[in-house]
């Protein structure tokens, strides 16, 4: 073996060991990297827009943090605590020892006013269900509030990514092009991809989901149902799921109601959902969908609960974002790797 391969293997094993140290470094704050580049795909308009007016990209990458931490971190916290308050609420009052028996009320409800139909009872712990769902929440949430210093310290970071990415953008993608050395046509190919991934992703498929929550939780809260924020949030992980979506939260909470007495609220909630939603899927989502990737719903749903599992909140990005780039990558195979045009 001559020198030069020597020198090749020994430069790639000093490659892997320096990727495998780096990975180790990186790794505890690959959520504020991702949130940081999530944000900066979303506002790079909004920057742009800045841009013309102070000329100065430090300040107009300034004012554009600003104006994230006061539309998106100052609402998110406002809400997450809100939601865990409620879903440990939620828990505690159906624990085991609380008294509430709620397929027990269901079936009392049945037999009251409909014992003529001879409807079969509920036989499914209705308590354990719910406790299940709720302990989900509780475990996703819950890391969030148990170590601030932590979550202050990633928000920090990601709020110094945003402007970092803002400022620099174009010379970070120059450079990361540059060390690949891909032909300007893949490096084409692989930004217009990644760009219609993440406005599908983002735009066309999370943004829909928390609008969709939003005004569902805006119902829920006019009609009196209890912990409205909750099952909002409740409704923008079903939202993610084909066909019949909000739906999964929206019926049940429908039904709670016309059992608990309230006729008016039932049919009220009904006439609400049914607006709202033909609303965002007829109107909202085709907007911000535009330039989205045809990316299966099913396969982002799966990406979005596997990230959740893998990476707790911030998976609803990463898992989305690490299975397009897999898909984009497949894409470009065929051109690049078999050459074909």
């Amino acid at each position: 073996m001559n020198a030069h391969k020597l020198e090749i293997i020994f430069f790639f094993l000093l490659l892997v060991i320096a990727l495998v140290i780096s990975w180790f470094i990186f790794a505890p704050y690959v959520t504020a990297i991702v949130l940081a580049g999530t944000l900066a795909f979303l506002f790079r308009p909004a920057y742009k827009y800045i841009l013309r007016f102070v000329r100065y990209p430090s300040l107009a990458a300034v004012i554009t943090v600003v104006a994230v931490i006061l539309i998106v971190f100052i609402p998110l916290t406002f809400f997450i605590t809100k939601v865990f308050s409620e879903a440990t609420a939620l828990y505690n009052l159906f624990a085991p020892n609380s008294g509430v028996d709620l397929s027990g009320a269901v079936n009392q409800f049945i037999q009251t006013n409909f014992a003529s139909m001879h409807l079969p009872q509920v036989t499914i712990d209705l308590g354990t269900l719910v406790r299940q769902i709720l302990n989900w929440f509780i475990q996703n949430l819950g890391p969030l509030f148990s170590n601030v210093a932590q979550i202050l310290l990633s928000v920090f970071l990601s709020l110094l990514g945003l402007f970092y990415l803002l400022k620099d953008g174009e010379k970070l993608k120059k450079w990361v092009f540059g060390l690949i050395s891909l032909e300007p046509k893949y490096e084409k190919l692989i930004m217009d991809e990644m760009g219609t991934i993440a406005s599908s992703v983002v735009k066309g498929t999370l943004i829909v989901a928390i609008i969709q929550g939003i005004v569902c939780g805006v119902g829920f809260a006019i009609f009196n149902l209890p912990s409205s924020a909750f099952w909002g949030s409740l409704v923008v992980i079903a939202s993610l799921v084909p066909l019949i979506g909000a739906w999964i939260v929206l019926a049940p909470a429908i039904i709670y109601l016309f059992l608990m007495g309230q006729i008016f609220s039932s049919i009220g909630l009904f006439i609400w959902s049914i607006v709202i939603v033909t609303f965002v899927y007829d109107i909202v989502a085709p907007q911000l969908m535009r330039r989205g990737s045809q990316i299966h719903p099913y396969i982002i749903l799966i990406s979005v609960l596997g990230g959740i599992a893998v990476f707790g909140p911030m998976g609803l990005l990463i898992g989305p974002f690490a299975i397009g780039f897999l898909l984009c990558l497949f894409k470009i195979y065929p051109s690049l790797i078999l050459k074909r045009d």
